[in-house]
């Protein structure tokens, strides 16, 4: 197995591990965009002047590495000592001489692992995809054409067809044109014939064809959380995912579903909970609560449904006995809705969002009440909708 010289250029390392909100979005978005490779593996101690990282998963670079060896200067020999071998780390690396070698390149470069701070990288990560690349789009590869080249690389064309535009509006049937170089190494992405792949890709000049992004990230084999990724990223769900849940000045919304599976005929039941989020006492204007309640619907290609807004100002008016007191940490439902009465679905599946918009006017301040208001967005939902 092929191993990777990487060439360590700091003297010390520190191995304190910050905590993942201590990693400033800046900070974290500016060690995304200058690392040529980012991993998640395994550190050792290969010999007394060398680090082996065994990869457990690439998550920005040459996708067919699975072994890097690490030189180390004497001077780090005691720092590598309070490494723990039986956890992951991250890893941010620069590359040398067309990917032979790697080199740390920031006091961050190697940071331990945990499941916030990936999951903060992975969206990063995409987020760069996305922004590099001029179209994004999920495809077959229907056929791939090949030509010998006098170094025995082999120039490729496959023939692809659409399956879904996620940025840029590909054609629904495109080609793709590449070099195939087998003997190189890191190997440069290629493709099979018959494999449904998401494509990052940019625009040739001058031709109808595209090539991939860069020789490593330009294709991927289709999966779920792949998929949901870029979704986040470029799709209307990321804006209301950053905001889903939260604690909007002491009040939360949470949202559940009665069936996550139905029928297109049948009722959508959604049950509502308001609570008290916060360490204080909050008062609050419940009555009729279906006319301050708004569903965001979005459905498998994105898409944002239209549905049904109540009349506010059919409500009736403010009174004392419609506003109650929430002890810290206590809750109360609202009464059971019916989403088929707000927008008939068909047939797929759908993301929902529950908000809960209590205008100013409700705060009772014309009755001597000085009651929250303002707009709090439940957690997700999903629901399948079958024939």
């Amino acid at each position: 197995m092929k191993y990777l010289a990487v060439l360590v250029f700091f003297v010390s390392l520190c191995h304190a591990q910050p905590k993942y909100w201590e990693l400033q979005q800046g900070e974290l978005e500016k060690i995304v965009r200058e690392s040529d490779l980012i991993v998640i593996g395994t550190v050792s101690q290969h010999n007394k002047s060398q680090l082996h990282i065994k990869i457990a998963e690439v998550l920005q670079g040459p996708q067919r590495l699975s072994r890097i060896l690490c030189n180390m200067k004497p001077a780090m020999e005691d720092e590598i000592k309070d490494i723990d071998t039986s956890r992951e780390y991250l890893c941010f690396l620069k590359q040398e001489n067309d990917y032979e070698r790697f080199s740390l390149f920031s006091p961050r470069s190697v940071l331990k692992n945990d499941l916030f701070l990936a999951g903060r990288v992975r969206k990063e990560v995409m987020k760069w995809k996305v922004e590099r690349s001029d179209y994004i789009a999920s495809g077959i590869v229907n056929s791939i054409k090949q030509t010998l080249t006098d170094k025995g690389d082999f120039n490729v064309i496959a023939q692809c067809t659409l399956q879904k535009n996620f940025k840029g509006e590909l054609p629904a049937t495109f080609e793709i044109e590449y070099v195939h170089a087998p003997k190189a190494y890191p190997i440069p992405s290629y493709l099979f014939e018959n494999i449904d792949y998401v494509f990052f890709l940019k625009k040739l000049p001058g031709q109808e064809a595209y090539s991939m992004m860069n020789l490593y990230e330009g294709a991927y084999p289709q999966r779920l959380y792949f998929l949901k990724d870029i979704k986040l990223v470029t799709g209307v769900e990321n804006r209301f995912d950053e905001v889903a849940g939260q604690t909007v000045k002491g009040i939360r919304v949470f949202a559940r579903l009665q069936n996550e599976t139905v029928k297109k005929d049948e009722s959508i039941i959604i049950n509502v909970l308001l609570q008290n989020d916060s360490d204080k006492e909050i008062e609050i204007y419940q009555n009729q609560a279906s006319y301050f309640i708004l569903f965001h619907i979005i459905d498998d290609d994105g898409k944002i449904l239209a549905t049904k807004y109540p009349k506010k100002n059919s409500v009736p008016a403010l009174q004392a006995n419609y506003f109650m007191k929430l002890a810290s940490k206590q809750y109360f439902f609202l009464p059971s809705f019916n989403l088929q009465e707000y927008c008939l679905l068909k047939e797929g599946k759908y993301s929902i969002y529950v908000e809960y918009d209590l205008p100013w006017e409700y705060s009772g301040k014309t009755i001597g009440k000085s009651a929250w208001t303002g707009k709090a967005l439940s957690n997700k939902i999903e629901i399948n909708i079958s024939e």
